[in-house]
Formats: C-alpha cells, sequence, structure tokens
C-alpha cells in the first residue's frame, strides 16, 4: 500500500468560491483508493459514499478533481 498526500482543485458556483485545498494524506494501491481514504478521514464515510467517484481513473469530490500535488490542484479556480 502507498500513502499519498491529497489536494482538490477549487471550485466558483451560485456565489460561492474556494481555491485548492489539502484533503490530507490517504492509504491505497493507487492514487484513487487513497483520495477516497483520505476523504473518509476528512469528511466522514457516508459523505464519501454519496459524493467520491472515479472517472477514467480520475477521482473527483463533489465533482472536484483530486490530484496529488498542490500545483496541479491550483491550476482550476487557484
Amino acid at each position: 500500500m502507498n500513502v499519498y498526500e491529497v489536494y482538490m482543485e477549487g471550485y466558483a458556483d451560485n456565489g460561492g468560491r474556494c481555491g485548492a485545498s489539502y484533503i490530507g494524506y490517504g492509504r491505497g494501491d493507487n492514487f484513487a483508493e487513497a483520495a477516497k481514504n483520505a476523504c473518509i478521514k476528512k469528511f466522514g464515510e457516508e459523505e464519501t459514499e454519496r459524493l467520491f467517484e472515479v472517472h477514467s481513473g480520475r477521482p473527483f469530490f463533489w465533482g472536484c478533481e483530486m490530484f496529488d500535488n498542490y500545483a496541479d490542484a491550483a491550476k482550476s479556480f487557484g
């Protein structure tokens, strides 16, 4: 199992805006699994089950893509 740091891209929506953020670290056989485990630690199992998805191997939480570094996460909405 590998350990990854997990960052989430920022967003801008109906009056709300948030820059890229650090979610925490997660363990997993791949980055998507580690990102899910980091989300469980930060947001809880129920929220993660509702809002976490993987598309083409890339993890998303609430529609925001997750990355293993801040620079890539900050490319969208800083």
